[in-house]
């Protein structure tokens, strides 16, 4: 095999190569976001009803959907806070300074999954909808 003949198939195996990964980047990266806070909820409940369906085995089919919920803010930290001991909200943006602890809110935001030990059910994108 003379070197030219080699450069050739190494140049176009080169080119195929960027152009597999141009593909790739452009399916992978280009994609618009999913804008989770003005997406409507798929279903409302309590915080004991959705604790509820997990603990019954039913809530696996709320795993990555909108679920507006309802419940006193029990903890409040810069990240994050909970409700009714139970439900883990971490939001879409920065906490709104008019929240405060002991205090009944409907939130919406996705729901991630469900903690067995600490029987709590994470929801993250969470956005406050009525004080």
């Amino acid at each position: 095999m003379e070197p030219s003949e080699s450069k050739k198939k190494l140049a176009i195996i080169l080119l195929i190569l960027i152009f597999i990964i141009g593909i790739f980047y452009f399916f992978t990266y280009q994609k618009k976001h999913t804008d989770w806070v003005h997406i409507q909820p798929q279903i409302s409940l309590s915080v004991q009803e959705l604790l509820q369906n997990f603990q019954n085995g039913e809530g696996n089919d709320l795993i990555n959907k909108v679920v507006q919920i309802s419940g006193t803010i029990t903890a409040l930290d810069d990240s994050l806070y909970i409700l009714d001991k139970a439900v883990v909200c971490k939001p879409a943006v920065n906490i709104e300074s008019n929240i405060t602890e002991k205090e009944f809110v409907t939130v919406k935001g996705r729901c991630v999954g469900y903690d067995d030990l600490l029987m709590e059910v994470r929801l993250d994108h969470v956005v406050v909808t009525e004080l």
